[in-house]
């Protein structure tokens, strides 16, 4: 996942890391691409043993640019204060993690409110999970779903349509793939 976000990130604007949970891929590598530029890293949990885990890694790493964000309501202070405040936006391995119902509410919340440039949402291709001989429904048991390919982008084109507004789509593919399924699946949405 990592390798796949880092060719569609810039690095020219901070980044929100929505969920980043205590063990983001993405917090060390990303964060200090951003320093070079003087740009913040924005990691949300509301989980506060996830926050102290990441502001341990900040502090054994002495990263001076990442700022850990416990609320919506700090996420949100971000870009009260200035209109033109803009950031990318991932929201990755995090949707599966809640009801389908409430993910999609948080991704139109997000289309309608956040002033992201790019958004991207990763999930697991639930084609592949056959690859791991698994004896469960999904991947790990604090799933609560899944999609295949097809399931994911029609989930994602319901949300977009129901939120009124244009938006440039691209999926993408992560990870391995065997017989042409990969592992995990992505999407960039960015305003037109």
């Amino acid at each position: 996942r990592k390798n796949s976000l880092l060719g569609r990130l810039c690095f020219d604007v901070p980044i929100l890391d929505f969920g980043s949970g205590a063990d983001s891929s993405y917090l060390i590598p990303f964060s200090l691409a951003l320093v070079k530029r003087e740009l913040p890293y924005f990691a949300y949990d509301k989980d506060p043993e996830v926050q102290v885990a990441i502001r341990k890694r900040i502090d054994k790493r002495k990263l001076t640019n990442i700022q850990v964000i416990p609320s919506m309501e700090e996420v949100c202070a971000l870009w009260e204060e200035d209109e033109t405040f803009s950031f990318d936006l991932i929201f990755t391995e995090v949707v599966e993690h809640l009801y389908e119902e409430n993910a999609a509410l948080l991704l139109s919340y997000f289309l309608l409110h956040f002033p992201f440039r790019k958004l991207l949402v990763t999930t697991p291709n639930q084609t592949f999970n056959q690859f791991y001989l698994l004896d469960q429904p999904f991947r790990h048991d604090d799933h609560k779903w899944e999609k295949t390919e097809e399931e994911f982008q029609a989930w994602i084109e319901g949300i977009i349509s129901s939120v009124g507004l244009n938006f440039f789509v691209e999926y993408f593919k992560i990870g391995d793939r065997v017989n042409g399924i990969c592992c995990s699946l992505g999407v960039e949405i960015k305003h037109c």
